[in-house]
């Protein structure tokens, strides 16, 4: 017996073991009811002997609901089991999906970087693209104006050549007219000639007259009037009705062309002519100047510095009919002409007088709208600064640096310390023997570079010539002075024999070695076999302007950290910096200066990390705070907030008393080991008039 399983919603026969229906797709339980292929009679057992039909008939039912619960419960493995791989499905999917959106979120961040580098490059193209095309702008205005120049320079040349050629004909014209007057004066002369000497003949006893020469030779008008000949002989009285008395022709007076005025000025669209560059307007066909046609003429094109001064420039007075303008010479009303020329002068000032203050303006207008230049200009000392800036350029004033150590062979007693111990009963003196020191060599040592003007020498024993000690032994004529070393520049300076200090110029920057020798000497008198003698060496460099302030040694320095280093704080030198310990940036860190005695600070000035940007690896201080010990009272802290650039920072102080200064890092540029600073600079204002 084949069993069919009949769905609860629809009624369709579905096959034993389908856990869904077939026609409307329900899930399938089983009911018990089932379809024989076969007699009833085929499919039931044959009953036990001994057995009833009820018996039989009940373990038949039983068997099936056994059989029914065995396959309803293999139904509901298979449904949990289908549940199961249907969740660890929907699990991998979503993981699955997870993931997807994670790449896809990867995808647009990279894309959207690809479109902010695409941006980026498109501005950057653009930006390129408007340079090249102003460039190009420029360029091509720049080409416009030159072959405007170009046009207006031939235009020159032809008006030029033009009026070159019209002077030629007006004065072979004028030659023309001259020569014709001549033929006329001649031809009235003639008639008279043969009068007088008509007369002549009549009377007893007068000789012949000769022949007037009638060659047509042109003779001077005045010539023929200021040479009386013998055909010419003065008569008086009057003329006769057959003879009338000649008249003496007066100079013909020649009538010039017509006055030209000035050239007119090209406007945009004329018709420049080149025959004589004339500009005419568009509709004429022949030149209004020279009559030249105008086929071939080219269109006038300003240019741009052309097109903004016709905006400015006044255009020329019109007069009425019946006005007389003033003449140029100002005789129109009969002066001599100064006044025209004293108000043309005056109004020619005030013109150039308008340009130079509009250009100004324009000038300060454009620095003042630049922040820089603003700030600079609104500072309060400025004016100060200007002054002194005048004053450093034409007063300057010089700073003695002392020289840290000096060196050279020398006498006993009289080694080459002793020329730079700033006293002026010592010497130094070169070892005795011939020559009397020449060739004798001293270098002078600076502890930092320092910037040299100035060098003082005193030269000779101290004392006077007339106590004769000076000459007692030989003076410095000629030496050689040579800075760092450089023979290339070295130079040779001539002294004086006496024995007052002599100011010598030098120009070295950064100098840390002077070197110093003697060629040529003045002998002592009396003679001797004693070196050649010098008191004192002292050098000097030239104080910037508005360097108004000294800076104050610093004894005594500590640091709450690293002490190695502490002497490149304040060595004047911002090649060379303090780091304080690692590990950490610096902050936190303090450094601690202490006076000798107390001292009034007007300013303070640090600059941070170190002098060359090669070996910037160190954090720079940021923010720093300044905390004051003093015996007078002044404000205990100070804070200073320092930029990430190289050179000093200043800040104005008002310490008075000052004994200890305490400079603590409260925070730092960058990161990477210990803060590092450069340099630290107490100052004072200077005395006045040092």
């Amino acid at each position: 017996m084949s069993n069919q399983v009949i769905c609860r919603e629809c009624g369709h026969e579905n096959l034993d073991g389908d856990q869904f229906c077939g026609s409307c797709g329900s899930f399938l339980e089983w009911t018990g009811a089932a379809v024989a292929d076969a007699p009833l009679a085929a499919q039931e057992p044959e009953p036990a002997r001994g057995e009833s039909a009820f018996v039989s008939q009940l373990k038949r039912v039983i068997e099936v609901d056994v059989e029914s619960v065995a396959r309803h419960d293999a139904t509901e493995d298979r449904l949990a089991a289908a549940d199961a791989s249907l969740a660890a499905t929907r699990d991998r999917q979503r993981l699955a999906a997870e993931a997807e959106a994670r790449q896809a979120q990867h995808l647009a961040t990279a894309a959207e970087e690809a479109a902010a580098t695409a941006r980026r490059r498109v501005e950057d193209d653009q930006l390129q693209r408007d340079e090249e095309a102003a460039a190009e702008a420029a360029a091509l205005e720049a080409e416009s104006a030159a072959a405007s120049a170009r046009a207006e320079a031939a235009a020159a040349k032809v008006r030029a050549e033009s009026e070159h050629a019209r002077q030629q004909a007006e004065a072979a014209e004028a030659q023309r007219q001259r020569e014709a007057a001549l033929r006329r004066a001649e031809l009235l002369i003639a008639p008279a000639h043969n009068v007088v000497a008509d007369v002549g003949a009549s009377r007893p006893g007068a000789p012949q007259a000769a022949k007037p020469d009638r060659s047509d030779k042109p003779r001077s008008l005045k010539g023929a009037a200021q040479q009386p000949t013998t055909d010419q002989q003065p008569t008086t009285g009057t003329g006769t009705a057959d003879a009338p008395l000649a008249r003496t022709p007066g100079r013909e007076r020649i009538r010039g062309g017509p006055k030209r005025g000035p050239a007119a000025e090209l406007n945009p669209g004329d018709l420049v002519c080149g025959q004589c560059g004339t500009g005419n307007p568009p509709a004429r066909k022949f030149c209004r100047k020279c009559g030249t046609a105008l086929a071939d003429s080219t269109v006038a094109k300003l240019g741009l510095w052309a097109r903004i001064t016709r905006r400015f420039r006044r255009a020329p007075k019109q007069f009425k009919a019946g006005e007389r303008h003033r003449r140029r010479s100002g005789r129109s009303g009969g002066g001599d002409g100064a006044g025209y020329a004293a108000r043309r002068a005056f109004f020619k000032l005030n013109s150039t007088l308008l340009r130079l203050g509009a250009a100004l303006g324009m000038l300060a207008l454009l620095g003042f709208g630049v922040e820089p230049i603003r700030a600079k200009l609104q500072l309060p000392n400025f004016r100060q600064q200007g002054i002194d800036k005048v004053r450093a350029i034409l007063t300057p004033v010089y700073d003695q640096v002392r020289p840290s150590a000096a060196d050279g062979a020398g006498a006993t007693d009289h080694g080459a310390d002793q020329l730079i111990d700033n006293g002026n009963n010592t010497w130094w003196s070169s070892p005795a023997g011939s020559g009397a020191g020449r060739g004798s060599k001293v270098t002078v040592s600076f502890a930092k570079p320092v910037d040299l003007a100035r060098m003082i020498v005193t030269a000779g024993v101290p004392g006077t010539q007339d106590e004769g000690t000076f000459v007692s032994q030989p003076r410095p004529a000629e030496m050689r002075v040579v800075l760092n070393g450089d023979t290339v520049g070295a130079r040779t300076i001539g002294l004086k024999d006496r024995d007052t200090p002599q100011t010598l110029t030098l120009s070295g920057k950064k100098v840390q070695t002077v070197d110093i020798e003697i060629l040529e000497v003045y002998p002592a008198s009396p003679a001797s076999t004693a070196g050649v003698a010098i008191t004192e060496l002292e050098f000097f460099s030239k104080r910037k302007y508005g360097d108004n302030y000294e800076t104050i040694a610093i004894p005594q320095v500590s640091a709450s950290s690293s002490t190695d280093q502490l002497k490149f704080l304040v060595d004047g030198d911002t090649d060379t910096a303090w780091t304080s310990a690692p590990p950490g940036d610096g902050v936190g860190e303090s450094v601690t200066v202490r006076f000798a005695e107390p001292v009034d600070l007007d300013r303070v000035r640090i600059t941070t990390g170190y002098g060359t940007d090669t070996t910037r690896v160190s954090p720079r201080p940021s923010d720093v705070q300044l905390v004051f010990t003093c015996r007078r009272g002044c404000q205990p802290t100070v804070q200073m907030t320092l930029p990430d650039k190289r050179g000093f920072r200043t800040a104005k102080l008002d310490a008075k008393g000052v004994t200890e200064v305490q400079l603590q890092i409260r925070a730092v540029h960058g990161t990477g080991g210990g803060a590092a600073i450069s340099e630290l600079q107490f100052q004072r204002k200077r005395p006045k008039g040092n």
